[in-house]
Protein backbone atom coordinates (compact mmCIF):
# COMPACT_ATOMS: atom_id res chain seq x y z
CA UNK A 1 0.00 0.00 0.00
CA UNK A 2 0.58 3.63 -0.61
CA UNK A 3 2.85 3.01 -4.02
CA UNK A 4 0.06 2.40 -6.04
CA UNK A 5 0.95 -0.97 -6.09
CA UNK A 6 -2.66 -2.28 -7.09
CA UNK A 7 -3.03 0.02 -9.77
CA UNK A 8 -5.66 2.34 -10.39
CA UNK A 9 -8.03 0.53 -7.95
CA UNK A 10 -5.45 1.79 -5.40
CA UNK A 11 -6.80 4.96 -5.61
CA UNK A 12 -10.41 4.23 -5.16
CA UNK A 13 -12.34 6.07 -2.33
CA UNK A 14 -13.92 3.55 -0.02
CA UNK A 15 -16.31 4.80 2.79
CA UNK A 16 -15.13 3.61 5.81
CA UNK A 17 -18.07 3.01 8.01
CA UNK A 18 -16.35 2.49 11.05
CA UNK A 19 -15.20 5.73 10.89
CA UNK A 20 -16.73 7.73 8.58
CA UNK A 21 -14.69 9.07 5.87
CA UNK A 22 -13.72 8.09 2.40
CA UNK A 23 -10.13 7.30 2.68
CA UNK A 24 -8.29 6.26 -0.88
CA UNK A 25 -7.98 2.49 -0.73
CA UNK A 26 -3.99 2.47 -1.34
CA UNK A 27 -4.27 4.54 2.54
CA UNK A 28 -6.27 2.32 3.71
CA UNK A 29 -4.97 -1.16 3.67
CA UNK A 30 -1.23 0.02 4.34
CA UNK A 31 0.85 1.43 7.21
CA UNK A 32 -0.94 4.63 6.98
CA UNK A 33 -4.34 3.18 7.09
CA UNK A 34 -3.42 1.83 10.48
CA UNK A 35 -2.07 5.12 11.78
CA UNK A 36 -5.37 6.25 10.71
CA UNK A 37 -7.67 4.10 11.89
CA UNK A 38 -6.00 4.11 15.22
CA UNK A 39 -6.38 7.98 15.57
CA UNK A 40 -9.93 7.28 15.00
CA UNK A 41 -10.98 4.52 16.79
CA UNK A 42 -8.66 4.59 19.81
CA UNK A 43 -7.52 7.90 20.02
CA UNK A 44 -4.28 6.92 20.04
CA UNK A 45 -1.76 6.87 16.87
CA UNK A 46 -0.55 3.02 16.48
CA UNK A 47 1.67 1.19 13.74
CA UNK A 48 0.66 -1.63 11.70
CA UNK A 49 3.50 -3.25 13.25
CA UNK A 50 2.31 -2.25 16.89
CA UNK A 51 -1.06 -3.05 16.11
CA UNK A 52 -0.11 -7.23 14.92
CA UNK A 53 2.44 -7.27 17.69
CA UNK A 54 -0.55 -6.43 20.19
CA UNK A 55 -3.43 -8.46 18.74
CA UNK A 56 -5.46 -4.94 18.31
CA UNK A 57 -8.36 -6.70 17.11
CA UNK A 58 -11.15 -3.93 16.17
CA UNK A 59 -7.74 -2.63 13.58
CA UNK A 60 -6.52 -6.20 12.41
CA UNK A 61 -10.48 -7.09 11.71
CA UNK A 62 -10.62 -3.67 9.68
CA UNK A 63 -7.42 -4.05 7.77
CA UNK A 64 -9.15 -7.71 6.90
CA UNK A 65 -12.36 -6.65 5.83
CA UNK A 66 -10.76 -3.98 3.66
CA UNK A 67 -7.92 -5.59 2.14
CA UNK A 68 -10.79 -7.95 1.32
CA UNK A 69 -12.29 -5.90 -0.72
CA UNK A 70 -9.41 -4.02 -2.28
CA UNK A 71 -8.70 -7.36 -3.52
CA UNK A 72 -12.13 -7.91 -4.75
CA UNK A 73 -12.38 -4.89 -6.46
CA UNK A 74 -8.76 -5.14 -8.32
CA UNK A 75 -9.91 -8.91 -9.35
CA UNK A 76 -12.73 -7.01 -10.73
CA UNK A 77 -10.63 -4.94 -12.69
CA UNK A 78 -7.54 -7.22 -13.15
CA UNK A 79 -9.46 -10.51 -13.17
CA UNK A 80 -6.13 -12.40 -11.77
CA UNK A 81 -4.73 -16.10 -11.89
CA UNK A 82 -2.27 -15.69 -8.73
CA UNK A 83 -2.41 -12.73 -6.19
CA UNK A 84 1.34 -11.92 -4.28
CA UNK A 85 1.88 -10.21 -1.34
CA UNK A 86 5.20 -8.21 -1.09
CA UNK A 87 6.87 -6.22 1.19
CA UNK A 88 6.27 -6.02 5.25
CA UNK A 89 3.00 -7.02 5.34
CA UNK A 90 3.95 -10.40 4.90
CA UNK A 91 6.17 -10.35 8.53
CA UNK A 92 2.33 -10.33 10.20
CA UNK A 93 0.66 -12.64 7.63
CA UNK A 94 -0.31 -15.47 9.98
CA UNK A 95 -2.12 -13.21 11.69
CA UNK A 96 -4.34 -12.17 8.78
CA UNK A 97 -4.17 -14.15 5.35
CA UNK A 98 -6.32 -16.71 6.13
CA UNK A 99 -9.39 -14.25 6.93
CA UNK A 100 -8.39 -12.24 4.41
CA UNK A 101 -8.46 -15.26 1.58
CA UNK A 102 -11.58 -16.70 3.35
CA UNK A 103 -13.05 -13.39 2.69
CA UNK A 104 -12.15 -12.69 -0.60
CA UNK A 105 -13.19 -16.15 -2.30
CA UNK A 106 -16.76 -15.07 -0.08
CA UNK A 107 -17.13 -11.71 -1.57
CA UNK A 108 -15.56 -12.18 -5.05
CA UNK A 109 -17.44 -14.12 -7.68
CA UNK A 110 -15.86 -16.97 -8.95
CA UNK A 111 -15.39 -16.04 -12.33
CA UNK A 112 -13.31 -13.24 -11.25
CA UNK A 113 -11.43 -14.49 -7.99
CA UNK A 114 -7.26 -15.74 -8.24
CA UNK A 115 -6.99 -19.23 -7.83
CA UNK A 116 -3.90 -18.65 -5.76
CA UNK A 117 -2.55 -16.10 -3.10
CA UNK A 118 0.88 -16.17 -2.39
CA UNK A 119 3.90 -14.07 -0.05
CA UNK A 120 6.98 -13.68 -1.50
CA UNK A 121 10.04 -11.99 0.16
CA UNK A 122 11.13 -10.54 -2.78
CA UNK A 123 12.19 -7.41 -1.93
CA UNK A 124 11.64 -5.77 -5.13
CA UNK A 125 7.97 -6.22 -7.15
CA UNK A 126 8.99 -5.25 -9.85
CA UNK A 127 11.34 -8.39 -9.96
CA UNK A 128 8.36 -10.83 -9.99
CA UNK A 129 7.21 -10.37 -13.71
CA UNK A 130 10.28 -11.53 -14.59
CA UNK A 131 10.46 -14.46 -12.41
CA UNK A 132 6.93 -15.58 -13.84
Amino acid sequence: GGMNLAGEISVDKMWVTEIKKFIDMDNLVSGKGFITLSKELLRKEMTAKEAFKMDKDELISLFVKYLSELLTRASYFYNPKVIIFVGSLNLSSKKWLKKVKKRYLETCHPLFAAKKIYLTHINNPASIGAIL
